[in-house]
């Protein structure tokens, strides 16, 4: 019994071991390794680790209290700094990581280069860390940068995978190169170096960029750049701070407001605005510009607005709405694809003001120079219908909102764009319905009708009170229940202004009522 017991146990130890080989080592490979007390890390390992000597596929905790030095080239899964704990790197030793950054405490690189490598899914990066050389080669992965802050003061490269700004805050010191072909989206820019230079890949910047006195961001050859946030971005040159770009563009989402400093601080060899352009100048005197954008040969390659002021000597804000359809204020109509709006700290007649577009933005003929007054688009006189051409006119500025475009003088803007009209036949009734996309200084509509092409038109709505705005439009519906008999009905909309002055739209819609059965 006794031969026969003994074979039976040994079989079952084998395969509890068996068990053991399989699942053990892959919680070994997952161990979380927090120092327990400070000393080096790699070389001579003084340094002493809950988990006994780390893995590379290890989590790292420098725990509070703790110095840990870098003392080989190591590998570590994610990485975490406690409060009061500090890593010290060494020239010539370089730091992996394939798991999250998290650094509540300190980072002293001495020019050791840190590697961002996750294998797949998101790394995140979390925490104030100042980097010498910072590589981000997580091919397949995508590195979060979070609402952290980030000082690179020697090399941002970015070889491999996506990254994501999130709302974090890059500076880059000293002669920084920004490289790497991958795409390269910042939130908040600062540049403090004698000359940061984007050397290869795009990047976007979806927050502000400031650039601090006597510091240059540069871009080496034909590099893209842009703006693309999603609320007002601001650009701060700060004494002679000065930025230079290749291609710059500003995306449709993006508000960029530049300062005075920009006339000859800020330059693009190539600038498209598809959003919106501001700039402010405080107590304008004499002949002046406003968003005008040059080359480094002081070619302007934009241009925005030029105002001289007829008196005294107030603050303007100017912004422009460039290549935009429906500008975000009042338009309508026919008119070049830019919209102009001139913020005054006070009035002052008989000021010159100059509008410039460019031939995309030009697709009208008959060009006329219209300032919004009064709840009215009045023209100022003609323009020349030279594709891109600028047009000056005399004009009084008020205090406050200023609004200007180019328009056909043969369809001239209106303060309600209408962005759908129609009208669908009931049994017994017809359905109008319209969509503003902007109103301003509006009150409402009436709806008129028709029966027959040769009828007049008859007022058939009560007053209809406008919801919209100068932003966004409304939706409205008016439900014609007099339209009883069979026939056509046709449709048109009187838009009545805050002054009681009104006009009828172009468009009109038909609905037809057939015979019952």
């Amino acid at each position: 019994m006794k031969r026969l017991f003994r074979p039976t146990r040994t079989i079952g130890i084998a395969l509890l071991l068996a068990v053991l080989t399989v699942v053990l080592p892959g919680a070994a490979w997952a161990a979380t390794c927090t120092s327990t007390s400070s000393g080096t890390w790699g070389g001579t390992n003084t340094a002493t680790w809950s988990c006994g000597t780390p893995a590379a596929t290890d989590d790292i905790v420098i725990a509070s209290g703790h110095t840990i030095t870098l003392g080989a080239d190591k590998t570590t899964a994610a990485l975490t700094i406690q409060s009061g704990g500090t890593l010290v790197g060494a020239n010539g030793f370089d730091l992996l990581v394939t798991g999250n950054w998290s650094n509540s405490g300190t980072f002293t690189h001495n020019n050791s280069i840190v590697t961002l490598d996750a294998p797949s899914g998101t790394q995140t990066v979390s925490g104030s860390t100042v980097f010498d050389k910072l590589t981000l080669d997580a091919s397949g992965a995508t590195i979060n940068f979070g609402s952290s802050v980030i000082t690179i003061q020697d090399r941002l490269q970015h070889d491999a995978g996506t990254m994501q700004g999130g709302t974090s805050t890059f500076t880059f010191e000293n002669g920084t190169f920004i490289g790497g072909s991958n795409l390269k989206p910042f939130h908040h820019l600062i540049i403090n170096g004698a000359s940061v230079t984007n050397s290869s890949g795009e990047m976007r910047i979806s927050g502000d960029l400031t650039v601090q006195s006597g510091k240059t961001l540069t871009f080496s050859g034909s590099r893209t750049a842009s703006f693309n946030g999603s609320s007002l971005q601001t650009v701060t040159l700060n004494g002679t701070g000065i930025a230079r770009f290749d291609t710059l563009s500003v995306e449709s989402s993006a508000i960029v407001r530049l300062p005075a400093a920009a006339d000859s601080q800020f330059s693009a060899e190539t600038f498209t605005n598809n959003g919106a352009l501001q700039q402010v100048k405080t107590s304008v005197s004499g002949a002046t510009t406003f968003l005008t954008i040059k080359n480094q040969s002081a070619v302007a390659v934009y241009r925005g607005l030029d105002v001289t002021p007829g008196s005294g000597t107030p603050n303007i804000t100017v912004s422009i709405a460039g290549n935009k359809s429906v500008c975000n204020n009042p338009n309508g109509g026919s008119y070049r694809n830019r919209c102009f709006r001139l913020e005054s700290s006070a009035a002052a007649a008989n000021s010159s003001v100059t509008l410039y577009t460019t031939t995309d933005e030009d697709d009208i003929n008959n060009d006329a120079f219209y300032q919004y007054i009064a709840g009215v688009w009045t023209n100022k006189g003609s323009c020349s219908d030279t594709d891109g051409s600028s047009c000056m006119k005399t004009v009084d500025l008020a205090a406050g909102d200023n609004y200007f475009l180019i328009g056909d003088s043969t369809s001239a803007p209106t303060p309600v764009v209408l962005t759908e009209f129609g009208a669908t036949a009931r049994e017994d009734e017809v359905d109008v319905y319209w969509q503003t996309a902007v109103e301003i200084d509006f009150a409402g509509f009436y709806v008129w009708r028709s029966i027959q092409p040769s009828d007049p038109f008859e007022k058939v709505s009560p007053f209809i009170i406008a919801t919209g705005g100068s932003v966004t439009g409304a939706s409205y519906r008016f439900v014609d229940d007099n339209a009883h008999d069979p026939g056509s009905y046709t449709y048109r909309l009187q838009a009545v202004d805050l002054d009681n002055s009104s006009e009828f739209f172009a468009p009109t819609v038909t609905a037809l009522i057939n015979e019952p059965g």
